[in-house]
């Protein structure tokens, strides 16, 4: 084949007395080579060299049957293997729902299998489980693989009765997911078939059961997806089933899961075409992503494109994933790209998709792109934003006293109570955006995480109040983008601002770095403070700051050079910052 089973059958030969074969006339190029025989499992050995020897096979031999008086004849004409028509050579195997294999039938019809005789259980043996039994249903493999029964005849076993019944076969795939402490939005693309009690979402997270406290998900047919409401879904695990109307988990789609600590759920199933068409309605929809390595946004969306507005994603270690952000990420395909921090699709991820109007979305041939994101350690404190399921973004204009914000410029935001809820460290000179305004979770009504519908904002750069000059900082609902443009009077960092609550160090900014990278770090009274650069081996290579410090909100910058003022080799470097007995260091990677 020039690849199987997506491509052409090329040439063919059959082994001769000895087990030897040979197939001639290729052009030298990767082939794939297929070889199977009555009795046995076929096999493929993928991206063959011509010319090559050696390339031998040892076949599987396929399960034995017990042959009883009873049996039930099933056959299709319409069968698939990994998403192609099964070949000659191909192998389907039936079981009961004892797993006993009551029918094995070898491929002999491009498409095609049966007449399969499935054979009963022998009543005059009680001691042994030869076979099916009157109503049984019949489960199937296709060469060793799950053969999911699409009709359009159901797969129940009566005796001396023929059964129509096409074969989807598709190996089975595992897959893993991590699922942090906090909000998640999560897909996955192991198969599940509509309806099916073993979709439902009891079922698919029991590996986790315990640990989540709340599912929600977003349908406009769930009804038609036995849901029990079209729109908003949601399955809260403490109360009675019937309050819950999010049933089923269904591959294709996304699913916020809120997690009471981390913890990792592993599907296991027939892989889902990753080319599936996937349904589209106007307006919102979230959808999970099926391919199994990452892509742009543009690419994985060019054919929806022009009919999508914004595409919302969420992940605690997105920059790990070479995201712009950790929690909220935001693509707006009519701003310009420095703007948008959702970067690429992921596999194990949902996302918001909002559309002018219908559409089919087919995710194309992946082209990855990441080449290893940054982790980030978890910063600690009592004024962190804490991300939610809802955001708001912002973008526009800033200036800070009479310049613009450059890169590094922090820009955050405050509700009516002082609750800090979103952050922004500039990257565009003269902008910033899109800032991600967290709203409050209701499912903690005794905690304030941010704002709420109406709310009025402070925004603040660098720790000074801004004053905003166009649009209106309200917090609407969530989904919502607005721009803003902010000026403040830069009379010095931290003038009027809120104290900080505690001693903290925020990430650098770019990071990596070619030029310069910019640190803000917070202090709460008037301590001596020191914040130093360290090489890999934990040599020192330069002082930024070692003296007192106000209480306030303050930026230094790092050029990439030592102490002599000699510019340093590329690679990892750590900044570390402490004052009164605490320490924290943040890794900054410098390139050129």
């Amino acid at each position: 084949w020039d690849s199987y089973p997506d491509g052409t059958l090329l040439t063919r030969d059959a082994t001769d007395g000895s087990g030897e074969y040979g197939l001639s006339g290729l052009a030298p190029g990767i082939y794939d080579v297929r070889a199977h025989a009555m009795g046995y499992y076929p096999k493929v050995h993928d991206d063959i060299m011509t010319p090559s020897s050696g390339v031998d096979f040892d076949l599987a031999g396929i399960p034995e049957v017990s042959l009883t008086s009873t049996w039930c004849d099933f056959w299709s004409d319409n069968s698939t293997f990994e998403g192609f028509p099964v070949q000659i050579g191909d192998v389907v195997v039936a079981e009961d729902p004892d797993e006993v294999i009551c029918g094995v039938f070898t491929v002999n019809t491009v498409g095609a299998y049966g007449l399969m005789h499935v054979y009963g259980d022998d009543p005059t043996t009680p001691g042994v489980d030869e076979g099916a039994e009157s109503g049984d249903m019949i489960s199937f493999l296709v060469n060793r693989c799950l053969g999911m029964a699409r009709g359009p005849e159901s797969p129940v076993w009566m005796d001396g009765v023929g059964r129509n019944v096409d074969l989807e076969g598709r190996c089975v795939v595992e897959q893993e997911i991590a699922l942090w402490e906090g909000w998640n939005l999560f897909s996955f693309y192991t198969d599940c078939p509509m309806c099916a009690p073993v979709c439902s979402v009891a079922t698919v997270l029991a590996q986790v059961g315990g640990n989540y406290l709340i599912v929600r998900g977003f349908d406009q047919q769930g009804i038609s997806h036995c849901q029990r409401n079209n729109g908003a879904l949601t399955y809260d695990p403490s109360l009675p089933p019937a309050f819950s109307d999010l049933v089923y988990l269904y591959p294709g789609y996304g699913y916020w899961v809120k997690m009471a600590v981390d913890d990792t759920i592993t599907l296991m199933g027939a892989r889902v075409d990753p080319h599936a068409e996937l349904e589209l309605d106007e307006n919102w929809n979230l959808r999970g992503y099926l391919p199994e390595i990452e892509d742009s946004v543009a690419h994985a969306l060019a054919s929806i494109d022009g009919n999508y507005v914004i595409v919302r994603g969420f992940d605690q270690q997105g920059m790990a994933h070479c995201q712009g952000n950790n929690g909220a990420l935001t693509y707006d395909p009519n701003l310009p790209p420095a703007f948008s921090d959702l970067v690429f699709l992921w596999p194990g991820f949902g996302y918001w998709m909002k559309m002018t109007a219908r559409d089919t979305l087919i995710y194309p041939v992946p082209l990855g792109g990441c080449r290893g994101g940054v982790v980030m350690a978890s910063s600690e404190g009592e004024d962190e934003v804490t991300p939610t399921s809802e955001w708001t973004d912002f973008w526009g204009e800033a200036t800070f006293g009479e310049r613009p914000v450059r890169m590094g410029d922090v820009v955050t935001v405050r509700d009516p109570e002082g609750v800090k809820c979103g952050e922004f460290v500039v990257r565009m000179e003269g902008y910033f955006g899109l800032l991600h305004v967290y709203g409050d979770d209701a499912s903690t009504p005794k905690v304030d995480e941010g704002a709420e519908a109406g709310d009025e904002l402070t925004f603040w750069v660098n720790g000074e109040e801004a004053e905003v000059q166009e649009g209106k900082a309200v917090w609407m609902r969530d989904g919502e983008v607005s721009r803003i443009d902010l000026v403040t009077t830069g009379c010095g960092e931290g003038m009027d601002a809120p104290i900080p609550k505690v001693f903290r160090l925020s990430s650098g900014y770019p990071n990596p770095f070619r030029r310069e990278v910019a640190i803000h770090y917070e202090v709460p009274r008037r301590r001596a403070v020191s914040v130093r650069i360290y090489n890999i081996a934990g040599e020192l290579v330069r002082t930024l700051v070692a003296q007192e410090k106000e209480p306030g909100y303050h930026r230094v910058t790092w050029d990439g050079s030592d102490d002599s003022g000699t510019g340093v080799v590329p690679g990892v470097y750590f900044c570390r910052f402490e004052a009164e007995g605490i320490a924290q260091t943040k890794k900054l990677t410098f390139v050129k």
